[in-house]
């Protein structure tokens, strides 16, 4: 891929993956290696979950157009090599999490609120799981867990979940926390080593400030 034409953004805006178009078989193992790769880094790069998540459902048996989506990832990767989850030195305290729901079946406001809750793997894991005493609706009455709804426009999970516009990924990059961290280690190369001593000082996927 060192000649591959650089993308702005992970997956296209038009046209979606299906399992099967006439096209011919890809190399299932060179595949299920990329794909496999980029699952890990997904991990710090949240602004990839969507352009990832696809390809993955097509591991058992990828064809041509899938190992084009794959290989545009890895151009869009290759244009945001030094982006990376930028963690601030004063974090706030405050847990955020954020659940889209296109359509959710429910019979009152408060199920949607509760149906919000068990479809966000972090909250519900932390408020209910961690604590099987308590329930949800009793974290929401004792004012420790909050749902609210959220519009469209300020839906953060939309990164992780739709394919979206350069500008409008742009947007969210910022608000999810990815960051171009290009300038910060360009300011540290001649205090660094001429090799990378460990493999984690090879990757740089948080930044600190």
């Amino acid at each position: 891929m060192d000649g591959a034409k650089e993308v702005n953004t992970p997956f296209p805006t038009t046209g979606s993956l299906v399992l099967h178009d006439g096209s011919a078989p890809a190399d299932s193992t060179k595949y299920r290696s990329v794909i496999g790769a980029l699952q890990y880094l997904n991990l710090t790069r949240p602004d990839i979950s969507f352009a990832v998540n696809k390809p993955s459902q097509f591991m058992h048996n990828p064809i041509e157009i899938h190992w084009t989506a794959a290989k545009r990832l890895l151009r869009y990767l290759k244009s945001t090599i030094f982006h990376g989850l930028f963690l601030w030195k004063n974090m706030p305290s405050s847990l955020h999490a954020y659940s889209n729901a296109d359509w959710v079946v429910a019979r009152s406001s408060i199920e949607v609120e509760y149906r919000a809750i068990a479809s966000t793997p972090l909250l519900n894991s932390l408020y209910v799981c961690a604590n099987p005493i308590f329930h949800s609706c009793e974290k929401v009455s004792q004012g420790l867990l909050r749902v609210a709804h959220v519009a469209t426009a300020d839906q953060l999970a939309n990164a992780l979940t739709k394919p979206l516009s350069r500008q409008r990924l742009s947007l969210l990059w910022h608000k999810i926390g990815v960051s171009n961290g290009s300038t910060i280690l360009r300011g540290r190369v001649e205090a660094m080593p001429s090799k990378p001593s460990t493999q984690a000082e090879q990757i740089y996927p948080y930044y600190t400030s």
